[in-house]
């Protein structure tokens, strides 16, 4: 879902809308990422070698 975004609209600015629950999640989400590229990395190689 899309919306357009009015950055006027906000009284602090447009970095108002970065909160620390959502930095919090971000950070929570980095270790499935790098466990994901890892995965990705290996059946690469993986299929490169085998196949």
């Amino acid at each position: 879902m899309t919306t357009d975004y009015n950055c006027e609209a906000c009284s602090s600015g447009c970095t108002a809308r970065h909160t620390d629950e959502k930095v919090s999640e971000e950070v929570k989400a980095a270790p499935y990422l790098v466990i994901a590229g890892i995965i990705i990395v290996l059946v690469s190689l993986a299929y490169r070698f085998f196949f």
